[in-house]
């Protein structure tokens, strides 16, 4: 419909021209090329066209990190971001996957026995390639997944970590067939996370047989021994986010997902990268365990003694942009322009 009425609106403004020459009985060499030119101006007017098909490359890694020294071998940082195929975080560099710390320790209490330590992972690069292709305006596309292996550890721990986040898309198909595809990747949301974790005291005691487990949870003032506290009390984890302007990311929260959007601007359509986390438990943090005097934080829980999942997926949605654009002003400016110079002369 878009393109027809500016089609329309070509044949229009055309026709001013034409008049305003038609008025003197001839076709001057001036009333030539205005009109050629209100031709040639409002031809690219006419090839703004949707992308509704896109190929992407999602990449994510840890940047850095912390942890809690006491005594033991640190955080093992390993993975390649990549996956061997080409970074496209800026510089080229990938970035580890990894982040494992402290020695597996046979449970004192909880619902099973640990012997290996814990880690944060991050399932990267997904891939168009892979999933198949991601449709404007269409449903959820697979983004990179995190998940913790929590276990019963001693000695150092995490505490920190930042986790840059990569979207690249490449446009595969417009709603004009003249356009060519596949065009070049173009460059998506960069968004820089900042993990607080919190490694709980899991306030469990006796056996693994007869575990006894410490009323009320410290952290969340949950009960312990049930729920995401069945292996002890759950460790936290909670985030704020940037993107590449470094300006702050709005997080929404719903039916125990995260979400968060960023726009950019392909011809006459603004493309909005909405992201959903989910998976995990959302539990909200009286006092963000003091950070920067923030109030009221929400967190992920993640359940002691196994593997918990923070699944990630995007999906890309599309309007076109209505304000009057400059080259829209111009052509008009031509058009009266064009009748007052045929005045004239005539």
């Amino acid at each position: 419909m878009y393109q027809l009425a500016t089609r329309y609106f070509k044949r229009l403004i055309i026709g001013f021209y034409k008049l305003g020459c038609e008025t003197m009985n001839k076709l001057t060499r001036n009333c030539f090329y205005l009109t050629a030119a209100a031709a040639g101006v409002l031809s690219v007017s006419a090839q703004a066209a949707k992308i509704t098909e896109w190929g992407y490359v999602n990449e994510a890694g840890f940047a850095n990190y912390q942890f809690q020294d006491t005594g033991g071998t640190g955080i093992t940082a390993s993975g390649s971001s990549d996956g061997g195929n080409g970074s496209i975080f800026p510089g080229g560099t990938p970035l580890p996957t990894s982040l494992t710390w402290g020695t597996g320790v046979t449970a004192t209490g909880g619902t099973g026995q640990s012997s290996s330590p814990s880690s944060l992972n991050l399932i990267s690069p997904e891939t168009s390639a892979t999933n198949g292709s991601a449709f404007t305006d269409g449903g959820w596309n697979t983004g990179t997944n995190m998940t913790h292996d929590n276990q019963y550890i001693t000695g150092d721990y995490l505490t920190f970590t930042n986790i840059l986040d990569a979207l690249a898309l490449q446009p595969l198909a417009w709603d004009d067939p003249l356009i060519p595809t596949p065009g070049p990747f173009l460059d998506g949301p960069l968004l820089s996370f900042n993990i607080l974790f919190k490694e709980t005291d899991n306030q469990v005691s006796g056996t693994s047989a007869n575990p006894i487990f410490d009323g009320i949870c410290e952290d969340t003032q949950l009960a312990n021994g049930e729920g995401i506290n069945a292996g002890g009390c759950a460790d936290i984890f909670l985030f704020n986010g940037v993107d590449l302007d470094d300006q702050p990311i709005d997080f929404t929260f719903e039916d125990e997902q995260v979400f968060f959007s960023s726009d950019f601007i392909v011809q006459d359509y603004k493309y909005t990268v909405t992201t959903r986390l989910g998976g995990l438990a959302l539990q909200e943090i009286d006092d963000c365990f003091g950070i920067d005097g923030q109030s009221n934080c929400v967190g992920f829980l993640t359940e002691e003694n196994g593997l918990n999942t923070l699944s990630a997926d995007f999906r890309v949605t599309s309007r076109q942009i209505t304000v009057p654009e400059p080259t829209t002003v111009a052509i008009m400016g031509l058009a009266l322009f064009g009748l007052s110079f045929a005045r004239r002369r005539a």
